[in-house]
């Protein structure tokens, strides 16, 4: 049992779809999802997992891009683009890390991404993840359905009040008033007369009785079922704030004085992403000790170096601990800092 969102799920009650054409790697996917309870079905290509997708319904599709015939990216479109299986989550598994190919993901529908060769635990997370919303979602739309049935109840019973019980008495009501205008005590004697008084104060007070509860129910039932309504947006604000958010950002980066720009692919979940312009138009100062770096041999580059790409993505990442740097795109050269020689 996870909890995620305040869902708490079971993952024997969801189905992951791992399609990937290495068999070794759909091997090691279903050992790791079933060792943690999800049901899970295969595909060996992106033909396979159109059908599988179609027939089997699963909750969440685990997707390798680089497949033969029909690559991941193709089989996203496709899955997207059919209104049944166009709601089914996807978390591309991926050796390519670029920001064009990140952007390309996400723009054909994924969900997140996994990078090849993957993390055992950063797996287990972003496909328990997915699937709590998932959970979060079905969770909204059972409760949209009780909320129907109950509104259909209660509409009904508005109608029983207002039609059924207040047109007959309404009727009688009209009746009794009649006879007794028309008919006075001195023609009908005094005892039918009270009588008739009597029946026609008794159908005023049922009257009054049934409007009262249509007030009553107007006033306070509502509400409950406005409450309820207000639940259901609530969760799914909730799991909202919960999805993943991937987007490109310039940082500004400062090397012991050496000033250059790089673009990275910047992930974070809800509001965090928020407030990560404020910190990121900020100049990052990072010293050229934390990276790792070789002189460049171009003709005429004497004197700059070249600083390796994912030694700088781990240096920016430190600044950032709730935001995560998924990617950077090409590092420029820069001059050997003075007084480093």
């Amino acid at each position: 049992m996870t909890s995620d969102v305040n869902v708490v799920i079971s993952h024997s009650e969801y189905t992951v779809l791992v399609v990937d054409d290495v068999v070794s790697n759909v091997l090691l996917l279903k050992v790791l999802l079933t060792n943690e309870k999800f049901k899970v079905i295969t595909a060996g290509n992106g033909k396979e997992a159109l059908s599988q997708a179609v027939n089997a319904r699963p909750d969440l599709i685990l997707l390798d891009v680089m497949m033969p015939e029909m690559n991941g990216f193709e089989v996203a479109e496709r899955l997207k683009a059919d209104p049944e299986t166009q709601h089914i989550p996807i978390i591309f598994l991926t050796a390519l890390n670029t920001t064009a190919d990140i952007v390309k993901g996400f723009k054909v529908g994924a969900n997140d991404f996994i990078s090849k060769p993957f993390n055992k635990e950063e797996l287990v997370i972003r496909v328990t993840h997915q699937i709590s919303l998932v959970a979060a979602k079905r969770i909204i739309m059972e409760q949209t359905e009780e909320l129907r049935k109950i509104i259909m109840g209660r509409d009904k019973l508005y109608s029983v009040i207002a039609h059924d019980l207040r047109s007959p008495m309404g009727s009688i009501k009209m009746v009794l008033n009649m006879l007794i205008l028309s008919l006075p005590s001195e023609q009908i004697g005094k005892e039918m007369f009270d009588m008739l008084s009597m029946a026609n104060q008794s159908t005023e007070d049922v009257f009054s009785l049934l409007d009262n509860l249509l007030k009553w129910m107007h006033r306070y039932v509502s509400p409950v079922f406005l409450a309820l309504l207000v639940a259901s947006f609530i969760l799914w604000y909730i799991a909202k704030l919960s999805y993943t958010y991937t987007t490109e950002q310039v940082v500004r980066v400062s090397v012991d004085g050496e000033p250059f720009e790089v673009t990275c692919v910047v992930e974070g979940v809800g509001t965090n992403l928020f407030g990560y312009r404020v910190y990121m138009n900020k100049t990052l100062r990072i010293p050229l000790s934390a990276l790792k770096y070789k002189r460049s041999r171009e003709e005429g580059h004497e004197g700059r170096i070249i600083i390796d790409p994912q030694s700088l993505q781990n240096a920016i990442s430190v600044k950032f601990s709730d935001i995560k740097i998924t990617s950077i795109d090409a590092v420029p050269e820069i001059d050997f800092p003075d007084g480093k020689e």
